[in-house]
């Protein structure tokens, strides 16, 4: 019997029409390795989160979450990012990324993980530079997954990311790479689950490709 595809959700709660064109090659390939289901209100949003703990749903619970954009740092959502951190605490895996760093405004980048998930993160410098992975980042990706060698970004990054959670960096001797503590992609611990934060603005394929190995396709 073939295994069940996983599950992915995008929480989609400030859709753009044209995200689905400029992020094709990220969305054909999930889809090839996964159901891709995608909220664009908050009831929908909890309702894909609760699924079997909810009795009048039968809805399977994703087993990674995507913030697609800015919609989730909107007060009026505060329960589905309520639900979110329940659904991280409990095993799920959730990042952030796509449009979100376009989009979101300083301010609202600057509560939203903290707010959210009790993390230190902030905004950290919108700039184009060479990244590379960080060896000593504890990150929730098979060790087997095909994975990139440096590659140029444009990102905006992220500040406050514990040593130990700085997924891709400026890579040595880039002008970045003076400004300790900056990350392209951050990731994070959050009870039994995780959080990442995918700074990269342009769907660089390295980008893409480790998206893919975070979601575990």
């Amino acid at each position: 019997m073939t295994a069940p595809k996983p599950i992915i959700l995008l929480i989609s709660l400030a859709h753009r029409d044209f995200q689905d064109e400029m992020y094709a090659s990220l969305f054909d390939a999930l889809s090839a390795s996964a159901q891709v289901k995608r909220a664009k209100t908050g009831p929908a949003a909890i309702q894909h989160l609760l699924g079997g703990n909810n009795s009048n749903n039968n809805i399977p619970v994703p087993s990674t979450v995507i913030i697609t954009d800015e919609g989730l740092t909107q007060r009026r959502h505060a329960d589905v990012l309520r639900k979110l951190n329940e659904y991280a605490q409990s095993g799920g895996r959730v990042i952030v990324g796509l449009h979100f760093p376009s989009f979101t405004l300083m301010n609202a980048f600057d509560r939203f993980f903290g707010d959210g998930f009790g993390l230190p993160w902030t905004h950290g410098t919108y700039y184009r530079t060479v990244c590379t992975l960080n060896p000593d980042c504890v990150w929730p990706v098979p060790r087997d997954a095909a994975l990139p060698g440096p590659f140029s970004v444009k990102a905006l990054h992220v500040k406050g990311a514990r040593p130990e959670e700085r997924l891709l960096v400026p890579a040595p001797g880039q002008p970045l790479d003076a400004e300790p503590g900056q990350a392209a992609i951050a990731c994070a611990r959050i009870g039994s689950g995780s959080l990442v934060y995918c700074g990269d603005v342009n769907v660089e394929v390295g980008s893409v490709r480790l998206v893919l190995a975070l979601c575990g396709v």
